[in-house]
């Protein structure tokens, strides 16, 4: 049940992010790195006993929906200079998701062995950044949601 509850609060958080980069895109662009993070502690950590491969799919795949959300709803203009600061984000956000991944399933876990699960699941994670930028790298270009107050 633990895990049920983390991964909705986590889904419910990106939602929230989602939202607020439609209406505070300034302030609460930078604010989804934060909310990456507390993601990204709530299913490595607080979720011991799933699999890693799991763990790395689910953490990569609410990144995704995040910076799919923000690319397509976030308020302003959707220019090459916005997608620079988007995939900058989007990087910043993967590769700390991705020390806390490693973290968690080589450091945290309870045997000392480290099997071929977790070695996929480390590995999986950036593979699956590289198959998100190659697909939605551009995605929304030129949409413009003008910032009213």
């Amino acid at each position: 049940m633990k895990n049920k509850k983390t991964v909705i609060i986590s889904f419910i958080l990106i939602v929230v992010s989602v939202f607020l980069n439609h209406f505070l895109a300034i302030f609460a662009f930078t604010f989804s790195l934060s909310i990456i993070i507390l993601i990204s502690l709530l299913i490595v950590v607080k979720n011991i006993e799933l699999s890693s491969i799991f763990k790395s799919l689910l953490l990569a795949s609410l990144i995704q929906i995040n910076d799919i959300g923000v690319k397509l709803y976030a308020g302003g203009s959707h220019d090459g200079l916005a997608y620079g600061w988007f995939n900058l984000m989007l990087l910043i956000e993967f590769l700390i998701a991705y020390i806390i991944l490693i973290f968690g399933i080589l450091i945290l876990k309870k045997s000392k062995d480290i099997n071929s699960n977790e070695w996929i699941a480390v590995l999986l994670f950036p593979i699956m950044f590289f198959l998100h930028l190659l697909v939605f790298s551009q995605l929304g270009l030129g949409r413009n949601y003008p910032l009213v107050w």
